[in-house]
């Protein structure tokens, strides 16, 4: 549960084939609408670990595809786990880092 609302947890791994790069999404997806609430991102490529937590904002669909922004939030903390995510941002714990806006979409 995040702000009050009920999600489904889906997680997906990938490696490029090698143990050089590996990549973790979880998606939060709402009960109620199975629309996309959050998903996060865990990204280790030779020991450099990126995590990143997102909340999708600007919901809103064109000619029948859906479309999301997103604040990006980083955690103050580097040590973190993805497993800590929903926590740290239910806590205002997690800083504002950027926002993905997309503007102008045409769907053909």
């Amino acid at each position: 549960m995040i702000e009050n609302e009920i999600f489904y947890k889906v997680e997906i791994t990938r490696t490029n084939g090698s143990k050089d790069l590996l990549e973790v999404f979880r998606y939060w997806i709402n009960r109620k609408d199975f629309s996309i609430g959050y998903l996060a991102y865990v990204s280790i490529d030779n020991n450099d670990i990126g995590i990143f937590f997102c909340k999708a904002i600007n919901r809103r669909k064109i000619n029948g595809i859906q479309f999301y922004d997103y604040l990006i939030y980083k955690s103050k903390d580097s040590t973190m786990k993805m497993e800590e995510l929903e926590l740290l941002f239910s806590k205002g714990e997690m800083e504002e880092l950027n926002r993905i806006e997309f503007q102008n979409i045409v769907v053909q």
